[in-house]
């Protein structure tokens, strides 16, 4: 495995404050039937607080995955899910600097892992579209 297909702890949302960013900011959503997924570009938090400092070089896109109860009671399904997710993140290339949150919907729970593969990458696709012209 390469470094660059790695899932590291620098790639992953972990604190609550980096979930809040994402969520506040919302700059970019876009929905499926089994996913949500927000994004937020850390350029653009460097843009707003309107230093004239160069921006430091940011790390690689981040994910945060949020799969409540709601979605299922049980354990195993809601960690299959959220490993399906951080899959799918792995193998895709992120625009650095960008933090992600994959949302799951209560429908995710008794889906397929090929349809939840499948919609994750039209959404990878649709939000790689925004970010760009973001």
């Amino acid at each position: 495995m390469t470094l660059e297909h790695s899932f590291s702890k620098a790639r992953r949302l972990k604190k609550a404050s980096e979930f809040s960013a994402v969520y506040q900011c919302n700059q970019t959503r876009v929905k499926g039937q089994y996913f949500v997924v927000l994004a937020f570009s850390r350029f653009q938090q460097f843009a707003n607080a309107g230093t004239s400092d160069i921006i430091p070089a940011l790390p690689v896109g981040r994910v945060g995955v949020v799969v409540s109860k709601k979605v299922s009671k049980l354990a195993v399904r809601r960690n299959r899910i959220k490993r399906l997710i951080r899959e799918q993140f792995r193998q895709k290339k992120h625009p650095d600097g960008v933090d992600f949150v994959v949302l799951a919907k209560p429908r995710a729970a008794v889906a397929k892992n090929r349809q939840l593969s499948d919609e994750l990458n039209d959404l990878w696709i649709k939000l790689h579209k925004r970010c760009d012209t973001v």
